[in-house]
């Protein structure tokens, strides 16, 4: 097994759960993504936080007009499913 990490920066403005990130600076978040096939993935997500900034991310995460998952300005049109 191999590991890649990476860190990209943002502005503020650029991304609306970046802009919480930014906010709350101890806020935390790591996650583990393996592809099962070409067509399809999973993911795990683990984000600590204060309980506003959780809740603010949370509001923003699963509000079905924001893509949450593009890093381009191009929009994901995947379908998803989240369990808490």
């Amino acid at each position: 097994m191999r590991e890649f990490t990476f860190t990209i920066e943002y502005e503020r403005g650029t991304d609306p759960i970046m802009d919480a990130f930014i906010d709350d600076p101890d806020t935390v978040a790591r996650s583990l993504d393996g592809f099962v096939t070409e067509e399809r993935f999973w993911r795990i997500e683990r984000i600590a936080g204060s309980p506003a900034t959780l809740d603010r991310i949370e509001d923003i995460r699963f509000d079905d007009d924001t893509c949450g998952e593009s890093l381009t300005e191009r929009d994901c049109d995947a379908v998803s499913y989240t369990h808490l």
